[in-house]
């Protein structure tokens, strides 16, 4: 890019979507929740993007535009879908999301079944908060995210970004205590 101009070159622009790519995919995966709706989010994220690359200002944060754009095309395509199940309703057969394998110095087979029912516990309380809630989570500790660029992603106030995070993670200890679980 020229120096005064905010313009992206073609080069450019294909060099960011390398560089993000693995990220905003994982994005699209904790969003969804699986790999089928996330392979077509990401998709329809890289087309807004490549259409929208004009917007794209690489003194800011590309990282947090891209992750926007993704957002937005997840929350046309769940106002889309719900608008069709009012009309005609259907079934979702998408499944669930694979397990999750945690990786340790030789760890027992009953700490690998612990760690396996703890993590697809915490998985279920996660997809069953609020999507206000559910999204900052996803965000903050899926993409490792702070306040303020979730905050520039969601256009929303830094604090209220914070206060949903604090409400999450106290739904979640309820929750996970409710289960049985003890939290730290």
């Amino acid at each position: 890019m020229n120096k005064g101009e905010n313009t992206v070159t073609r080069d450019e622009f294909e060099a960011m979507l390398i560089k993000y790519e693995k990220e905003i995919y994982s994005f699209c995966l904790h969003l969804t929740g699986s790999r089928y709706e996330a392979d077509e989010l990401f998709q329809d994220t890289w087309l807004s993007a490549m259409e929208q690359r004009d917007a794209i200002d690489f003194r800011k944060n590309p990282r947090s535009w891209l992750m926007g754009k993704a957002v937005l095309q997840w929350k046309g395509k769940k106002r889309k879908f719900a608008r069709r199940q009012r009309i005609a309703p259907q079934t979702d057969l998408t499944g669930e999301l694979e397990s999750v394998r945690f990786v340790s110095a030789q760890p027992l087979p009953e700490q690998i079944a612990e760690e396996r029912e703890l993590a697809e516990a915490l998985r279920t309380e996660v997809r069953g908060l609020k999507e206000r809630y559910r999204v900052v989570v996803e965000l903050h500790y899926g993409m490792d995210l702070t306040a303020g660029e979730i905050a520039d992603i969601l256009k929303i106030p830094r604090g209220t970004v914070e206060s949903r995070l604090s409400k999450a993670r106290k739904l979640l200890r309820e929750r996970m205590e409710g289960r049985g679980y003890e939290v730290r």
